[in-house]
């Protein structure tokens, strides 16, 4: 979250020409500052003629595609157990009322209790899908010296941040600490 970013995300659609595409395909939900998103979907409608569809995003005039995380995810926290051994396994999701954190957060917690393995609440943290949330989340385990055997992140934005970080602290990825991302 920075100025800067909020400044280019308000001002970078204004560049589009219409006229020049064929077709659009939104993923509106990944626009962050609040009330771009739908300023973009009703210039779109106002000024494209064009065939429009919105991934993951309920639009008032659009078709509507949603993509489903659950089975995703629980391979791969499934993978962590069955093909490594993990199971001491913090789970890093996005915010906690998006659809997508608790669709994902939800199939971490599925998993773990298929595999007959504890759920603690100090290994359930909530993120915003960027790269910072990750960072954020390896600083507090280390400050609260409680570092598990593998961070899962809810995306690869999240899981670099960690990665990163647990680097920066001397830790090897993945042969101390292993990090996986949806």
């Amino acid at each position: 979250e920075t100025t800067a970013r909020e400044i280019g995300e308000n001002t970078i659609f204004s560049l589009i020409n219409f006229d020049l595409f064929d077709g659009f395909v939104c993923l509106f939900d990944t626009i962050q500052t609040p009330g771009i998103a739908e300023s973009l979907e009703a210039k779109i409608k106002e000024k494209f003629n064009g065939p429009v569809i919105c991934i993951d995003w309920t639009s008032k005039y659009f078709t509507n595609i949603k993509t489903e995380h659950y089975s995703g995810v629980k391979k791969t926290i499934s993978h962590l157990i069955e093909s490594h051994g993990y199971e001491d396994i913090a789970y890093l999701t996005g915010k906690e009322e998006h659809p997508h954190s608790k669709e994902r957060l939800q199939a971490f917690i599925d998993c773990m209790k298929e595999h007959n393995l504890p759920i603690k609440e100090n290994r359930i943290f909530y993120g915003d899908f960027w790269f910072g949330t990750g960072i954020d989340t390896v600083n507090f385990l280390i400050q609260n010296d409680s570092m598990p055997r593998a961070i899962a992140c809810a995306n690869d934005y999240m899981a670099i941040g960690a990665a990163k970080m647990l680097t920066k602290y001397g830790y090897r990825v993945p042969e101390d600490v292993a990090v996986i991302g949806y």
